[in-house]
């Protein structure tokens, strides 16, 4: 199922993703740049929190398949917005998507579910529905995997004044172990802060234009996931 979607990927509804590192600028200084940029880079969407549940198989297949450098890579996750615990209303299975720099997502319904951090004993592991509510080929899929990490960050949105480009700030990163007990969750990125992720995003259609924005965005190109930065922080890499 996800090895065909990917082979079809570049014919699709596909969209470049580029990372950069900013640096040590705060929010304020990387967001005066953008306003500045020749593309007019102006604010989409209010901020908010992006909370994901990341699956991988036991012997994390999707961290090594990233890690390794293959091309043609997937990432499975359950993600919500809004506040980390309480009832999750509106929660989402995604199949994040890679063919190269192109990136794609397959979006799926999930089930309700209530994450309560001060619950003794309760983990992530027994938190999650995979209830026939989602839809079979994916529910199958999903039985290899089970919770690897749950990372959040507060995401700001901004888009180029011709609509073309779209930018997102990610910062605030957390990292929590999911297979410890709410009631113990720390957060694993406490003592090693971690810099504003830019991602620049923009059809396929606009590649020979992208280049005039990468030049005027005075940042390091990167292949930052923050997955894989997780899960290198829960087993002390």
């Amino acid at each position: 199922m996800i090895t065909s979607v990917l082979d079809t990927l570049a014919l699709g509804d596909a969209r470049y993703e580029r990372k950069f590192l900013t640096s040590d600028l705060s929010l304020e200084e990387v967001v005066s740049l953008l306003r500045l940029h020749p593309a007019c880079f102006r604010e989409l969407y209010p901020a908010r929190w992006v909370n994901s549940i990341y699956l991988d198989s036991p012997a994390l297949s999707c961290y090594y398949v990233h890690v390794n450098g293959v091309s043609n890579r997937y990432k499975v996750r359950v993600r919500w917005y809004g506040d980390l615990e309480g009832e999750i209303r509106e929660p989402r299975l995604e199949f994040k998507l890679r063919r190269g720099l192109l990136g794609g997502k397959i979006i799926k319904k999930f089930p309700r579910f209530v994450l309560e951090t001060h619950a003794p004993g309760q983990s992530l592991m027994g938190a999650l529905p995979f209830s026939e509510e989602v839809e079979e080929g994916y529910r199958d899929h999903l039985k290899m995997f089970s919770p690897a990490l749950l990372n959040r960050y507060r995401r700001h949105y901004y888009q180029s004044q011709d609509g073309k480009f779209r930018i997102t700030l990610d910062m605030g990163l957390e990292f929590y172990d999911p297979a410890r007990p709410c009631l113990e969750w720390f957060n694993l990125n406490r003592t090693r802060a971690t810099p504003i992720i830019l991602e620049l995003k923009y059809p396929l259609k606009y590649a020979q234009e992208a280049q005039a924005i990468t030049n005027g965005l005075p940042f390091r190109l990167t292949r930052c996931s923050k997955y894989v930065l997780g899960i290198e922080r829960r087993y002390g890499n």
